[in-house]
């Protein structure tokens, strides 16, 4: 399962609502030579990628069927559950429920934490699992991008 970190937003697309599209640069970014766009040494056709006939590009994220676990800010001072920088804090606990974390009524009162960064979340105090939908590439604002469109599975 691949991994992601969210902007503020995107985060705010996530609740209630799925979030419907995502948009990450491509990296390196393709070159165009005398009308023609290059993506890592080879021929950058974005047009067969998007009708799913590109075999020789490939999304780092994933493709269409596959998850990304969400990475955010986050607290804990033992494995019982966790705060989320991107929720209201304190009022909002999520408890760990075996692999997973799940809001809770419960709340714990503290000064402010020092927030983990996201990198170092541990898949059971993830609280979101995006499914990728469709992953698609647009020249968007004088750069490319993949176009990532995802449902939210938690």
């Amino acid at each position: 399962m691949s991994e992601i970190q969210l902007t503020p937003t995107e985060f705010a697309g996530l609740d209630p609502q799925p979030l419907e599209l995502i948009r990450r640069l491509l990296d390196p970014q393709p070159e165009q030579d005398e009308g023609v766009w290059y993506w890592r040494g080879t021929f950058f056709d974005w047009e067969a990628f998007n009708v799913g006939n590109s075999p020789s590009i490939r999304c780092p994220l994933g493709e269409a069927g596959d998850s990304l676990r969400v990475l955010e800010e986050w607290w804990s001072d033992d494995e019982d559950g966790c705060h989320y920088k991107a929720s209201e804090y304190p009022a909002s606990w999520w408890e760990r429920v075996g692999d997973r974390c799940m809001e809770s009524p419960a709340m714990r009162a503290m000064d402010e934490p020092e927030w983990n960064p996201p990198e170092t979340m541990p898949p059971w105090a993830s609280r979101y699992v995006l499914k990728i939908i469709s992953v698609g590439v647009e020249f968007h604002y004088h750069a490319w991008n993949w176009i990532i469109e995802v449902r939210s599975e938690s």
